[in-house]
């Protein structure tokens, strides 16, 4: 047999020989004993407790049990601030092997033996039948996050005699581990859903608009940024050119109030001002330009308008009796 299998031997002779020497005493119905890990009333500080289905204030031969929980969230067991019930009649203590990493989970053993009857060690100690009774408290730390925690049976144990087992006067009771993984620690889920996560209003985030900047948790989780914009309804700042959708105007800018307007024209039938170049429409003038009246009109290309000629040009005046016809001063041709 491996020496790591020797302890249910020992555990057994040594309940013989207790059953032995109390006598009477031993041949009294011992309760069967579950077990259970919680947390305590002070959070972050677990409690042992025990569950028995009959009262019990004797000799408390011999217990181990073992606590389980994540290697990942970095926590441990403060062994040095346990504290038990009845020390002078069974003290526990932490396996000589300390904490151990196996398969992902973390596991520390405790063991206790009896030195005497719990009725006269502790004055008034009973486990009453179907009660529980804290039997130890120990704090957790070094765990920044949620970190479940639970008294184990399970491969590591059972390879390594570290499964749940209790006796009384001498007398295997091991009962059940009735408790279920519970969590300790920052718990409480963040905006993105994650037990103890980082993701807490006030914090960054990304609200998935490439419009906003400084994107932040607010306090009803919901994650949302300041708008890059004067305007965020218009995408645009204060002063950018942008569309007011009235052909009437132009130089359409976003106001102070980020509304879209424009300059109305001079002539908005004509979309111009006063002043402005046009087009009459007429190849024979030049200079085309929005008068006082609204009109675009422009200058002749020609001294003499109604000939479409220039002063001096050659011309004819119809009369078969002269030559040489030309436009006078006067824009008469002859």
């Amino acid at each position: 047999m491996k020496c790591s299998d020797s302890r249910p031997r020992k555990r057994h002779v040594w309940g013989a020989l207790l059953a032995a020497m109390l006598g009477p005493a031993a041949l009294v119905a011992q309760p069967t004993v579950d077990i259970g890990l919680f947390e305590s009333g002070t959070p972050g500080t677990l409690e042992v407790r025990v569950l028995p289905d009959g009262s019990f204030n004797q000799l408390m031969s011999s217990l181990t049990f073992t606590i389980r929980w994540s290697t990942a969230s970095g926590a441990s067991l403060n062994t040095a601030a346990m504290a038990q019930n009845c020390p002078g009649g069974f003290f526990i203590s932490p396996s000589g092997d300390g904490e151990v990493d196996f398969g992902g989970f973390r596991y520390l053993t405790f063991n206790a033996f009896g030195f005497a009857q719990m009725s006269a060690a502790c004055p008034g100690a009973v486990w009453t039948a179907n009660t529980e009774s804290v039997i130890m408290t120990i704090p957790v730390i070094n765990n920044p996050g949620c970190t479940d925690f639970n008294i184990v049976n399970d491969t590591y144990t059972g390879n390594n005699n570290k499964d749940y087992y209790i006796s009384l006067n001498g007398l295997d009771k091991t009962g059940a581990i009735y408790s279920s993984p519970f969590s300790v620690g920052n718990c409480a889920l963040d905006c993105e859903g994650v037990p103890g996560g980082s993701a807490l209003p006030g914090t960054s985030c990304d609200d998935g608009d490439p419009n906003t900047t400084s994107d932040t948790w607010d306090a009803n989780c919901v994650c949302s940024g300041i708008s890059i914009f004067d305007c965020p309804n218009l995408m645009l700042n204060i002063g950018d050119a942008c569309d007011d959708g009235d052909a009437g105007t132009y130089n359409d800018l976003v106001d102070a109030n980020c509304v879209c307007a424009g300059t109305p024209y001079d002539c908005p039938n004509l979309m111009a001002n006063i002043g402005d170049a046009c087009d009459d429409g007429d190849p024979n003038t030049t200079g085309d330009a929005v008068d006082a009246n609204c009109v675009c009109t422009g200058s002749s290309v020609f001294d003499c308008p109604n000939l479409m000629l220039n002063i001096g040009d050659a011309c004819d005046d119809g009369d078969a009796g002269t030559y040489n016809d030309l436009v006078d001063a006067n824009c008469v041709c002859a």
